[in-house]
């Protein structure tokens, strides 16, 4: 009698768990567009342009400081740089305000140029 009784709990868990794991099968699969952020297809990059800010419309000593993104982020840069790209070691129109001299001669609040990182 207790034997018939363990034979069919085994049997009644059984069933129960198969139930429970077709249950879950029949859900369909997602596609790989479907998981993650984007929601399209991870093999091509030609619509996943990230976004890009744009740089104040503010000419060069009229504009804000901008707050740093995170800490010891690069400075962000609140003005206007038409006629100052490409920023390149030759030539390189931000040294014109930001060299410590002039920004301090010029007065006008400007970030200067941090001093290099300590080896």
């Amino acid at each position: 009698m207790k034997r018939n009784r363990i034979i069919m709990v085994v049997i009644l868990a059984v069933a129960c768990s198969l139930a429970a794991g077709s249950a879950f099968a029949q859900k369909k699969a997602k596609s790989e567009e479907e998981i993650g952020i984007r929601h399209e297809t991870l093999y091509d990059e030609t619509k996943a342009m990230p976004a890009h800010g744009e740089y104040g419309k503010a000419e060069p000593g009229k504009s804000k400081l901008l707050g740093r993104a995170f800490e010891n982020s690069p400075p962000l840069i609140p003005h206007d740089l038409t006629g100052m790209l490409p920023i390149v070691e030759t030539n390189n129109a931000c040294l014109n305000c930001h060299m410590p001299e002039q920004a301090e001669a010029l007065g006008q609040g400007l970030r200067e140029q941090p001093a290099a990182d300590p080896p």
